[in-house]
């Protein structure tokens, strides 16, 4: 506009809260279409648009990028790790059980970065990540991917990492010519708790999902 050198104030949503910032618009040099000497010059302000867990686009070479995609899967575990532990810590657990019978708790946790995703969710997430571009959609494709397997290796029967243990167990215990085999059965009651804790989550995440979903991670 012509506000070219002249401060402005203006409202932005950052990190779950409404911002007031003042910006200066500077010249560009050039006054606007069909302006004669002496009007307004036309001033402009950068913005851009991009995902809280991606910055610019930037190319890189063939070799440049395998060594950026381990690196960039290690960060994704590392993130998916810590997410983990915040979600079924005693304070996590206690917050997610906040938001589910308190309606203004859930309405904070729209905007929240870290809150457990339905299938519904994860399809809605998907979307807006296609929507906002191919990358974004690979981003959320990927995320899912990496969550779910670092899920699938929790060390809780009927979960793989359930498996694992007790192979790890058998093997500790087994001496030579005689392999230990561990009575599972003995698991069933354990597994059956957590088999019907994981229930609720999924069907109160679903709950949550429909009732107050997360804000758009692409805007």
């Amino acid at each position: 506009g012509s506000h070219a050198g002249t401060p402005v104030e203006l409202r932005v949503w950052r990190d779950g809260r409404d911002l007031t910032i003042t910006v200066t618009p500077e010249a560009s040099g050039f006054a606007g279409s069909g302006a004669t000497a002496g009007s307004a010059t036309t001033g402009h302000i950068g913005v851009q648009l991009a995902s809280p867990t991606r910055g610019p686009v930037e190319r890189v070479g063939l070799v440049s990028s395998v060594g950026q995609s381990f690196t960039g899967f290690g960060r994704t575990v590392a993130l998916s790790v810590s997410a983990l532990g915040q979600i079924f810590s005693a304070h996590g657990l206690s917050q997610y059980f906040h938001d589910l019978t308190n309606s203004k708790a859930a309405t904070q946790s729209e905007h929240s970065n870290i809150r457990i995703q339905s299938i519904y969710g994860a399809v809605r997430t998907g979307v807006q990540g296609a929507q906002s571009g191919a990358a974004g959609l690979i981003e959320v494709l990927i995320s899912i991917n990496i969550f779910v397997g670092m899920i699938n290796l929790l060390p809780m029967l009927p979960l793989d990492g359930g498996h694992v243990v007790v192979a790890v167990y058998e093997r500790i215990r087994s001496r030579r010519g005689r392999m230990y085999h561990a009575d599972v059965r003995k698991l069933a009651p354990v597994a059956y708790v957590f088999v019907v804790f994981l229930g609720a989550i999924v069907l109160s995440a679903f709950y949550l999902d429909i009732t107050h979903p997360l804000a758009n991670p692409f805007h």
